[in-house]
């Protein structure tokens, strides 16, 4: 073998050829992967196949560096004469040095190419899936085939976090929601339609369909927005129920009144007797619609505001002490003794003095009316040793009253129950005693714009205990904590 042979041996390893083979199959895995991207849009291959499009790229390069240094060792072998080997041999040398160190450059220049696009495509994700997921409501993207491509964090809260990859028709089972996102995949356009989940608690949901292309002529993918319609469904209902329940109590005295109108005008229109008794069940009828529409107003005049923390420092005792002596006089008529007990220099609370005021009154009318003859309605104002689980701040100060009645008791059923509106345990009782309905559904509205807790507690046969923990008004320089969580 001669020395251009002996050089050409010693500086051309098997690599030329592995480089070859792996660019070739590169290329060939980069071109299966676009085929795949056309039918299937997953981010993964789109990084996938660039990476490959630059191995081929530096595998590319590495066969022509060794192409150019064989060429180099043949025009020089064939330059010099068998005297000059060892200088010919140097001349190799320096140039395959000059080749070496240019090859590892343009290696290292793809290579920090390469790692830019990674931290460039990466720090582009993170931002796309921080909007993804800053969406509050359940988002979803769909392939070709309806699977779950992606999604963000409100959906995998709402579907399972095992959703990606799974037939969409298989996650809603919603056979309405399931035609219309075929109907989009189909036809494109946009689409909406609303359903309820056939799950254990009940959800309405607003679904959204559009359809989307990643690139022009690719196949059509879905994109779903689900809008969770459950509290204003809830919210159309109540009103509804609200609006029914209204009607119904106005119209009762109302068709009272004019069967009685009538019966004046005619049959009864010379009997004294009967008209001075038709005339007082009128008046009560009158006095019933008279309250019932001054407790819609202050319903309503309550929820205006509720939203506005009162600030005043209103003194407890003073405020239970005017509603005792108010309610006095009811209270004799039914033989029942209202009792007073408060602790000794209790402290101001937060509030709105009238509000609370009403708040007291409508809970011991309560106990009065459903109270026993002959026994006593007890109003107690303390400061808890613990806070009410109710209030999240566990440092808070807090100072609580308690009204009780030694009536008949609630059922344990009826007591979630109890601050709906209209609501009553015992409806032909509550109205015959003149309750609308609207009494303890006031209670809460203030005692929730006074950022305060209201509790109840019955035993049947023994009494009943409603008991309201409002906030104690501090002062900048008394923010220590006085009680605790339990």
């Amino acid at each position: 073998m001669d020395d251009a042979g002996q050089v050409k041996q010693s500086v051309r390893p098997p690599l030329g050829q592995i480089v070859v083979w792996a660019g070739s199959l590169s290329l060939a895995f980069v071109a299966a992967l676009l085929v795949l991207r056309f039918f299937i849009q997953l981010p993964w291959l789109q990084t996938l196949s660039i990476g490959l499009l630059f191995a081929v790229f530096a595998a590319a390069g590495v066969y022509y560096h060794f192409a150019i240094r064989d060429l180099l060792i043949a025009w020089l072998s064939a330059r010099t004469e068998p005297s000059q080997t060892l200088s010919r041999n140097t001349a190799v040398e320096r140039a395959l040095d000059y080749y070496d160190r240019d090859l590892a450059a343009k290696l290292a220049n793809v290579d920090r190419l390469w790692h830019d696009y990674v931290a460039d495509f990466q720090q582009s994700e993170r931002l796309q899936r921080a909007i993804f997921d800053t969406i509050p409501e359940p988002l979803i993207l769909l392939d070709t085939r309806a699977r779950v491509q992606a999604a963000n964090r409100a959906a995998y809260e709402r579907f399972g976090k095992r959703i990606l990859g799974f037939d969409i028709h298989q996650i809603l089972r919603q056979p309405a929601a399931s035609s219309l996102i075929s109907k989009v995949l189909k036809n494109g356009g946009s689409e909406i339609i609303e359903f309820e989940t056939t799950s254990i608690s009940r959800h309405f949901f607003a679904l959204h369909v559009d359809s989307y292309r990643v690139d022009d002529g690719s196949p059509r993918a879905a994109l779903l927005l689900f809008t969770d319609l459950t509290d204003l469904k809830r919210a159309e209902q109540m009103r509804g129920d609200f609006i029914a329940n209204a009607s119904h109590e106005l119209r009762t005295p109302l068709a009272s009144m004019i069967g009685f109108i009538e019966t004046l005008q005619g049959p009864a229109k010379e009997d004294d007797e009967a008209r001075e008794q038709f005339l007082d069940i009128m008046r009560a009828q009158a006095g019933r619609m008279s309250r019932l529409v001054e407790d819609l107003l202050s319903l309503s005049r309550i929820e205006s505001i509720e939203h506005t923390r009162p600030t005043d420092a209103i003194s407890l005792p003073a405020v239970l002490e005017s509603v005792r002596v108010g309610l006095a006089i009811a209270a004799q008529r039914q033989n029942i003794t209202l009792s007073l007990a408060c602790e000794p220099d209790l402290p101001a609370v937060r509030g709105d003095g009238d509000q609370i005021a009403q708040v007291a009154q409508n809970l011991v009318e309560n106990a009065i009316k459903y109270g026993r003859p002959d026994s006593v309605v007890t109003i107690h104002a303390y400061q808890p040793s613990r806070v009410p689980l109710a209030f999240p701040d566990t440092d808070i100060r807090v100072v609580s009253f308690a009204v009780s009645d030694q009536g008949q008791g609630i059922p344990e059923s009826d007591l979630p129950r109890l601050t709906e509106r209209f609501y009553r345990v015992d409806t032909a009782r509550s109205r015959e005693l003149g309750g609308t309905g609207l009494g303890l559904a006031i209670v809460k509205h203030i005692v929730t714009r006074h950022r305060g807790a209201l509790s109840v507690e019955s035993e049947l046969g023994v009494g009943s205990t409603f008991t309201v923990t409002l906030p104690q008004f501090m002062t900048p320089k008394d923010t220590s904590p006085v009680v605790n969580r339990p």
